[in-house]
């Protein structure tokens, strides 16, 4: 997949990188803040958009401050991650709006949204931050699950029990230093996450793994200004609202 740039405003090097550093207001209205910002860039492929009037896919690309809200909606599969579909596996790096993945609760599903972002190496001294990556090896979560070595972002949850104990727990929580372990990459790597028309979970390696989903009640935990930077993300009519409950309860990255 391509996603062309849209540097939204930005100028000279923040355009051209991608990424770069300036002081953002946070707070509309209020005496501008000393803090400063990272910014990275974020790249979409949706189904079509009210953005223009042509059916199909559209793709663009948002530079806005790094943040762990708006991390969250694309840091969870790492590049190479294989998901179940009905005509096998398939590398999330080649997934396209529209193909149908495999769900655990409703069959196959068109995938409506993938989102994208570029790590830099734990060693880079400029840009976006570096985000710890995760490193599951075979049988981490029993029997032969996952089927193969995995690499994860920071951001992915795995459905863990049964019945009213049934949850998704972010992997970075199961670390263990021995079959579940936090890494960092030497060279730059792609991060992806998916969305549904719904809440679904999908097979990533084997292992039953959560679609994007904000939280239900992400409104009262979200920053003013990540929020906006969501909408934008999620162009399609009723952005993220339309996703409704989640299909199971999620367990916070911060739990």
């Amino acid at each position: 997949m391509t996603y062309p740039l849209d540097p939204m405003r930005l100028t000279g090097e923040e355009a051209r990188a991608g990424t770069g550093s300036r002081n953002w207001n946070a707070h509309p209205g209020r005496p501008p803040s000393e803090s400063v910002h990272t910014l990275r860039r974020y790249d979409v492929a949706c189904l079509g958009t009210p953005l223009d009037d042509m059916p199909g896919v559209h793709r663009f690309s948002r530079i806005a401050p790094a943040s762990p809200h708006v991390d969250a909606a694309f840091g969870a599969f790492a590049h190479g991650t294989l998901l179940n579909t009905p005509d096998g596996p398939c590398a999330i790096e080649d997934l396209e709006p529209g193909i149908r993945v495999d769900t655990l609760h409703n069959g196959p599903q068109p995938v409506a949204w993938i989102g994208r972002i570029t790590i830099a190496p734990a060693h880079a001294t400029s840009g976006a931050p570096a985000l710890p990556l995760l490193r599951v090896l075979p049988g981490a979560f029993g029997g032969l699950l996952p089927e193969r070595d995995m690499l994860l972002g920071p951001y992915a949850r795995i459905l863990r029990g049964q019945g009213d104990q049934a949850a998704l727990r972010p992997v970075k929580s199961l670390c263990d230093d021995l079959t579940v372990v936090e890494t960092a990459s030497a060279s730059a790597i792609s991060l992806y996450h998916i969305g549904f028309a719904r809440h679904e979970i999908v097979l990533a390696g084997g292992l039953p793994m959560e679609s994007y989903h904000p939280g239900e009640s992400f409104e009262e935990t979200c920053p003013t200004e990540d929020l906006a930077t969501l909408a934008s993300l999620f162009p399609a009519p009723g952005g993220l609202h339309r996703l409704g409950r989640t299909a199971v309860r999620q367990i916070g990255f911060g739990t």
